[in-house]
Parts: C-alpha cells; structure tokens; sequence
C-alpha cells in the first residue's frame, strides 16, 4: 500500500475526502471513535494517578507538557499499576500513534490488546467478557466496556491512594 504522503494531490484530495465522511464503514468509525476517546480518558486517569503518587503536594500534571508515553514511564516506575495495565496502555498509545500520525488504525493491534484486556477483565472478575464480531452491537458494547474497564481499573487505583494522604 503506498504511504499517504507519497499520494499526489489528486489521491490525497479523495482519500481526504473519504476519511472524513467514512460513512460506508461505520464500524471502522465506532472503533476509531471509541480508541480515540479511550486515550483521551486514559490520559486524564493516568494525570490523576500520577499526582496522587507524587511527593509534591502540588504537582498539578494537567498543566504539564509530558508525553503520553511518559506519563506511562512515571507510572510504571513510581507507581503500582499491574504490569498488565500498563502493557494495554502503551498498545492503546501505539495504536492511538498510528492513527494520528499514519492515519492508519491498526486492526491486529487493536485486537491484540483487546484480548490483553479480555484476559485482564476475566482474571480480575467473577464475570467472563468476550468480543463476538457476528453480533455486531454486543460487540461494540463490550468492546467499549473493555476500554472502560481499563480506564476505571486506573481511576480506582488514584482512589485508594488519595484516600490514604
């Protein structure tokens, strides 16, 4: 497949066209929409959590200008995320990277770290989830559950531990 910017002006202004009104692939616009706002959530969990694990009182990360890939780094290293979590989220980045910068969304990766999140879920819960793609609406509703789950495993964890300072 030839890169987007190698297209001439002529491919880029249908494949630019086509990009922004996807309305024959609807499916591909939900995942799209559900990896996007899942990273924006995530990043705003993962600014929460790093702040309740500093030392300074008054670190406020929303108001910093650190990479997503390092606010990872700070918790994966200072922090007490499970290695599974952090794993899923850097997947979620690459995949979120590739998409904003290839605008190419990463099918197989995206599936990858849905099964990491599946196997995360079922080993944390009494409940077992999967992703069934011949009912396309459970599929969806699970699919954005899993990305949910994930942001609220995250989210609870800055919980407990502003609720020990």
């Amino acid at each position: 497949m030839k890169e987007i910017r190698h297209y001439s002006t002529k491919e880029f202004s249908t494949f630019s066209s086509n990009f922004m009104s996807q309305n024959i692939n609807i499916a591909q616009n939900i995942k799209e929409n559900l990896v996007l706002k899942a990273h924006v959530i995530s990043e705003f969990t993962l600014n929460c959590y790093i702040q309740s694990i500093s030392k300074q009182r008054n670190l406020n990360m929303f108001k910093q200008n650190i990479t997503y890939s390092k606010k990872i780094f700070l918790a994966e290293q200072f922090g007490n995320l499970p290695f599974e979590v952090i794993e899923i989220l850097k997947k979620l980045n690459t995949i979120r990277n590739d998409y904003a910068h290839k605008l190419i969304l990463d099918d197989l990766n995206l599936s990858l770290m849905l099964k990491k999140i599946i196997l995360f879920y079922n080993q944390n819960n009494h409940d077992n989830i999967t992703l069934d793609e011949s009912n396309i609406s459970e599929y969806f509703r699970n699919f954005s559950f899993l990305l949910s789950y994930i942001n609220g495993y995250i989210f609870g964890i800055y919980k407990l531990t502003t609720n020990h300072k």
